[in-house]
This record gives structure tokens, C-alpha cells and sequence, in this order.
């Protein structure tokens, strides 16, 4: 019996109505659609850059770390642990109200009565039934059913008996499932909602792998709803009616995430054992193997190429766990044999480094040979050296001793066992160390205290001559040091800090003042001495440079010229047709400063001083000027961005001018009653400007630097005249 009751026009126009209504309420409403994936968010970890490491390799390996590809003893990127989306799960659809029109009730009927009932009355469709398409329905409604769910009540009806229902050539085919996608259907790109009866629909997945998808659709799709899946491509084909079809690609929509960015993956290297030996201890406490509640929770690959163990978690807070189980496994035994380590040096010298273990710890073994000095002369050549006074005057002495060749610590051994060896590697500025693991963590806690970041010192000098005349006569120190400064106030310039009575005050008293060019003093004592000497006096600035040395290493700063002085002179050969050698040597005069500066823990700067000033005068023997000069040596010590002024190098320059009528003034006896003479005495004094900074980070680096170039773009651009 089948029977397909329509409600009356009447009542069928209310339900129409209510139905519109909500459907003008739905269009309300924004879709929701699957939204592009973002960015990661805050996984990756700031670091800084990559700094060198220990790094351990085998005795007798193969493989050696490449110096430009060297990790981190610790990696560790944290996942998002989000492995589903949410938005993509419906809300269970409600029932379905009395708002149908159509209420169905087969009993007992066979199939062919069926569809020929739904498809060729209801519809209006042309159909063709396969043959081997049989069954009996027996199925009714207890509410009323709207036109658009009596499809899918058809196709559910034919899978019960094996059949499904294709749109083909214009017309719908009722066939047996399993015939249903051979030669039938093409499989479509578009949404599963056009539909028409039973399709294949490809899905690209975007981050799983199909065959993996097809794993978690298993337990949710029918037994030929997974089609086809294609790694290659990942691709995965899909076959169902239009209602399966949506259910399957809500699940996918669910689980197809950044798997990738879910998971927290963490690489640790180790120093003590290696990670064959380790790997079975991990697995053992968190492995699939270890029966555990969290087995499966974690996956550790081996990397023994460098060593390291990987870690994969799809909680980011157990790996902090693994983390802290790895550094204790970590250990190797008293007894373990030695092993060989690679320690890259970041600031030293590998070879001084090596000196001072060797000192720390006692030295023994051989030395490494010296490296050969590149560069050379031809056969019968002689040098040209470059030196300074001092040391030309000092070289003979030098010449006398023979030169000790440079100790380097090279291969050497540590302990009463001789069984720890460290040699200095030059090329890379390495050390290579063989020990036992407990011998190399004392020697390794050395190092790390050793091989420490120097400090850098920006060292800045202004040179000043100044012209000794009048009130100068007897030198800038003396000066200072008689000049009352309460009576002529107006030495103090009027933009110095404060009010004139506040200057004198710090400038000191008149007793006090002459310390003042051997004293540090801050940039505005500096100001106001050289505003003093301009006002008496000319003040030239010949020199103003401004370097970066660092703790511990000598600045030079010299201005000046270089004198050819020769130094050996051998005259050969027959009287008259002779040939001169001699060794030439180019002296640097002029102003030469020599800074060594050495910084305390608390910011105060040593400072080694050796001043020199020195100028060619009349010649002497062998055509050779003589050099004037004047030397000074001291060390003092003052806080970092203090001035130290150092000065008392004074030099006399002595004309002789004559005048007279031409001629008259040549006459023997006479003469000098037609010329007069005139001696002029030109005094100087050298006075120089030391202040050192002491650079502690790359941040006060980058701020000196940054005024350095200010004072650049400050100065008055260049005019051709």
C-alpha cells in the first residue's frame, strides 16, 4: 500500500508563509565561512645571534660540524596545541517542525513501486531502473515532510536495499551500489551541496596527509565512502550522496589544521652520552612501550649526526618534562673513556687560552711550531723600517739580545695521569679538547670564566698648541696657577654652568688651579680652561681623533711626518769609481700618544700614558737631522667619560732676522751702522686632551656612535673660494 497525502492549498500557503519568514531572518544572518589560516603567534623564540657552543665529536668519527651551521644546545619551538576546529562542528540539526506538506507510508512495497512513486509522480522525473535492483520498503511518516527532504528519504531508501541513485544523461539511474561509480561517474571539484543523488567529490587537503584522513574518517564514513586517496597530489576522493558527502567534509573541516603548528617540537644535544644510548632509556619512561598514561604522548627521533635527541608533543607543557628528564639522563659514568670536544672561542685567542689552562692547571707535552711570517724581500735586499724616535735610539740595545720566539700552548697535558690533552687550533680559533666527560665540566667551568667579553674603551684626544707670549711666558701651568681669578672674572666664559660666583667656586681657588692640567676633569672644566687660554692667547687644535681600543690593547695616535734616517752607510769599490749601501730608516716626529687602557670591574679607567713630541733640527752626522725631542710617560687613573689633560712640553723656536740699507750694510767695519738684527724667540706648549668611555654594551655602542656621526653633520659644509 503506498500512499502520498498533500495538505490543502490553505494550509500548504501558512506553512509557505512561516517558511519565507524564516528564511528572510536566515538572510539576516551572515554566513560563516572557513577563515584563511593565520600566522603563527608567538612560537618562535627571540634569540639573539647564534652564539658558538662546545660541541662533542667521537673519537675516529667521520663527520666533522660545519663551523656555519652550528646549532643551539637547546631548540625548542612551542605549538599552538590546537590540533581540531571548533567553528567547523554544526549544532545538531533540531527536528523538523509541522511545517511539511507531504506524509508518506510504504508497506511492504517493492522498490520499483517506490521510486517509480517518489521519482515519476512526486517529481516528475525520468528514470531507468538497473535489473538487478530489488527489495521491498516499509517505511512511514509520522509528520509531514517538506519537498526537499523526500530525496534524501528516497536515497536512504535505496541503500537498505543496495541501490543508490545517479544523475546521468539528463535522467536519474537507479543502480546497484557497487556499480555505481565504474564507467558512471566523474569525480567534481565543487560543493557538496549541488549534488545530485550519488557523486565522487574531490577534497584537497591542506595540511593532513589524505591517507591519514582516510584514517580518521573510518569510523565515521560508510564502508565505500573513502574512494580513493592520493598522497602524491593529496587529493582524497570521495563517494556518498549529497547528505554523506556534507557530513564527511564537516569532518574534515574539523581535523584538516596546521598539524605542524600544534605540535611543540624541541631538539636537545647532548654533551655526556650519546643519543643511541639514550634513546632506550626515553623510550622506556614515555614510549609507546612504556605502558604508561602518557604513552603516545611523545616521539623522539634520533640525531646522530649531531648528536641531539628531537622531540615531538602535541602538549606544549610536557615538554618542559622531557627537557628536564633529558638533562638528567644526561650523565655519563666515573668510569667512561676519554672523549674528544670541539670548543669554539669567542673572544680570546685560542692559543692564550690554552697558556692560561696550561698555567691553571700544570702544562706538560710539546709545543706547537711557530707560524711562518708571510712576505719577504729579494736576495741582497735590506729592510725599511718604521719606528719612532724611542725606539730608534733603543734599537742598537735590541739588536744585541736575541729575539725569543712567542710560547704558544699547543698539545699539552693536564693531571698526574696524562690522559687530558688540549691543543690550539689557529685556523678556527678552537680548542681541542681530550678528556674524560668529568674532566672536561672542570675544565669547561675554567673556560667559561676565561673566555669572557672584553670591555672596549672609545678613547678621544684633542693635541693643542698653544703660543706662550705675555702673560704666557712662563707656561700654561704656571698660568693657571697665578692668575687671580676672582679679580678678572672674565676668563670664565659666560655659557658656563651656573652663575660666575658657582664657577669659581668649582674652578677653585687661585693656590688650587694649577693642578688642573694634572687632574681628571669633566667636559665642562675642559670648556672653560680653553676659553681661559683664547682669551690671552692664540690656541690651535692640530689634532682631534677619536678611536676604539679594546681593554687591555694599545691606541696609537700620531701626527706628524716621517724622517728618512740612515742608519748603516758601506762605501765599496776603487777610489773614484766607489758604490754606496746603506739601510734607510723612516722616523715618526711630530706628536705621537700612546694610550694602554685597563677598566676596573667598578668603571674606572687606568690609563698607560706615553706622550712624545719631537721635530727634525740642524744636521748632524751622516747629513742626518738631529731629532728634538721630548718625552712623557705616566699612568693615571679616571672614571670613565672624564678628561685627563696632560701638558708642560714646551719648545723654543729661535730667528735671526736682519735689516739694513743694501749694499752699505755689507761694508767691513761700517757696516753695522747700516743693518740692525733682531733675535726672535717663538715659544709653544703642547697641551693634550684625553677622555676614555668605557663601552659596556652594543646599546651605549650604538648611542656613541650615533653622537660621533652627529658631530659630523653639525660641522659646516666646505665653500670653494
Amino acid at each position: 500500500m503506498i500512499r502520498i497525502e498533500l495538505l490543502n492549498a490553505a494550509c500548504l500557503g501558512r506553512r509557505l508563509a512561516i517558511v519565507l519568514a524564516v528564511l528572510l531572518l536566515a538572510a539576516c544572518t551572515a554566513l560563516q565561512e572557513r577563515p584563511v589560516e593565520q600566522e603563527r603567534i608567538d612560537r618562535q623564540l627571540a634569540r639573539g645571534d647564534f652564539a658558538d657552543r662546545e660541541s662533542e665529536i667521537g673519537l675516529g668519527a667521520d663527520d666533522e660540524l660545519d663551523p656555519d651551521q652550528v646549532f643551539e644546545e637547546t631548540e625548542v619551538y612551542r605549538g599552538t596545541g590546537v590540533f581540531v576546529d571548533q567553528r567547523a562542528v554544526r549544532d545538531r540539526a533540531a527536528p523538523p517542525g509541522e511545517d511539511g506538506e507531504i506524509t508518506l507510508n510504504f508497506e511492504g512495497q517493492g522498490i520499483q513501486e517506490v521510486v517509480h512513486a517518489l521519482l515519476g509522480q512526486l517529481f516528475q522525473e525520468n528514470y531507468v531502473i538497473s535489473p538487478g535492483v530489488s527489495g521491498e520498503v516499509t517505511f512511514a511518516t509520522a509528520r509531514p515532510l517538506k519537498r526537499d527532504q523526500i530525496m534524501p528519504v528516497l536515497e536512504m531508501l535505496l541503500r537498505w536495499n543496495g541501490a543508490t541513485l545517479i544523475w546521468r544523461e539528463g535522467q536519474y539511474h537507479v543502480i546497484p551500489i557497487a556499480e555505481a561509480v565504474r564507467g558512471n561517474l566523474v569525480p567534481r571539484f565543487d560543493s557538496a551541496a549541488r549534488g545530485m543523488g550519488y557523486e565522487v567529490l574531490v577534497v584537497p587537503m591542506r595540511y593532513l596527509a589524505p591517507s591519514k584522513m582516510a584514517e580518521l574518517l573510518e569510523p565515521y564514513a560508510r564502508e565505500d565512502g573513502v574512494f580513493s586517496a592520493d598522497n602524491t597530489r593529496g587529493l582524497l576522493f570521495l563517494a556518498g550522496t549529497r547528505f554523506e558527502l556534507q557530513n564527511y567534509l564537516q569532518i574534515i573541516e574539523t581535523f584538516d589544521v596546521d598539524w605542524l603548528a600544534g605540535m611543540s617540537i624541541g631538539m636537545f644535544t647532548l654533551s655526556r652520552i650519546e643519543v643511541g644510548d639514550l634513546l632506550p632509556e626515553l623510550e622506556g619512561i614515555f614510549g609507546e612501550g612504556s605502558e604508561s598514561p602518557l604513552e603516545g604522548m611523545f616521539r623522539f627521533m634520533p640525531l646522530e649526526r649531531l648528536n641531539a635527541v628531537m622531540v615531538i608533543t602535541p602538549h606544549e607543557h610536557y615538554m618542559n618534562e622531557a627537557e628536564r628528564w633529558i638533562r638528567r639522563l644526561d650523565r655519563s659514568s666515573p668510569e667512561a673513556g676519554a672523549r674528544l670536544y670541539v670548543y669554539r672561542v669567542k673572544n680570546l685567542e685560542a692559543d692564550v687560552l690554552a697558556g692560561y689552562l696550561g698555567d691553571l692547571f700544570g702544562t706538560g707535552g710539546a709545543r706547537p711550531r711557530q707560524r711562518e711570517q708571510r712576505g719577504g724581500l729579494a736576495p741582497g735586499m735590506e729592510p725599511a723600517q718604521v719606528s719612532s724616535v724611542r725606539d730608534f735610539q733603543s734599537s742598537q740595545a735590541q739588536q744585541r739580545q736575541p729575539q725569543q720566539p712567542r710560547q704558544t700552548e699547543g698539545g699539552m697535558q693536564l693531571g698526574s695521569d696524562g690522559d687530558v690533552r688540549i691543543t690550539a687550533v689557529q685556523e678556527t680559533n678552537s680548542l681541542l679538547i681530550q678528556a674524560s666527560p668529568s674532566q672536561y665540566d672542570a675544565i669547561l667551568s675554567a673556560i667559561k670564566r676565561l673566555d669572557e667579553e672584553p670591555l672596549q674603551v672609545l678613547v678621544e684626544a684633542q693635541v693643542l698648541i698653544v703660543d706662550l707670549s705675555d702673560t704666557l711666558e712662563y707656561g700654561v701651568n704656571w698660568f693657571l696657577a697665578n692668575r687671580n681669578i676672582d679679580r678678572d672674572s672674565s676668563l670664565i666664559p659666560d655659557r658656563f654652568d651656573g652663575t660666575r660666583q658657582d664657577n669659581r667656586l668649582r674652578l677653585g681657588a687661585a693656590d688650587n688651579f694649577a693642578s688642573i692640567t694634572r687632574r681628571a676633569m669633566d667636559r665642562t672644566f675642559v670648556a672653560a680652561t680653553i676659553n681661559a687660554l683664547e682669551s690671552v692667547t692664540n690656541v690651535r687644535t692640530i689634532s682631534s681623533p677619536s678611536l676604539m681600543v679594546r681593554n687591555n690593547s694599545q691606541a696609537s695616535i700620531n701626527v706628524g711626518r716621517q724622517l728618512p734616517v740612515q742608519s748603516t752607510r758601506f762605501v765599496g769599490g776603487t777610489i773614484g769609481d766607489g758604490s754606496t749601501i746603506g739601510n734607510v730608516q723612516y722616523l715618526n716626529t711630530g706628536v705621537i700618544l700612546e694610550v694602554t687602557p685597563r677598566v676596573n670591574p667598578g668603571g674606572l679607567v687606568y690609563l698607560q700614558i706615553r706622550q712624545e713630541v719631537s721635530s727634525p733640527g740642524d744636521a748632524g752626522v751622516g747629513d742626518n737631522p738631529t731629532i728634538n725631542t721630548r718625552n712623557l710617560s705616566t699612568e693615571v687613573a679616571v672614571q670613565s667619560g672624564q678628561t685627563i689633560m696632560l701638558g708642560g712640553l714646551i719648545q723654543e723656536d729661535e730667528q735671526i732676522n736682519r735689516d739694513g740699507v743694501p749694499g752699505l750694510q755689507r761694508v767691513p767695519v761700517l757696516g753695522g751702522l747700516f743693518r740692525t738684527t733682531r733675535n726672535t724667540m717663538a715659544r709653544t706648549e703642547t697641551l693634550v686632551l684625553i677622555t676614555p668611555t668605557v663601552i659596556e654594551t652594543t646599546e651605549k655602542l650604538r648611542e656613541t656612535s650615533d653622537e660621533v656621526r652627529s658631530r659630523f653633520r653639525a660641522l659646516d659644509p666646505l665653500t670653494r673660494r
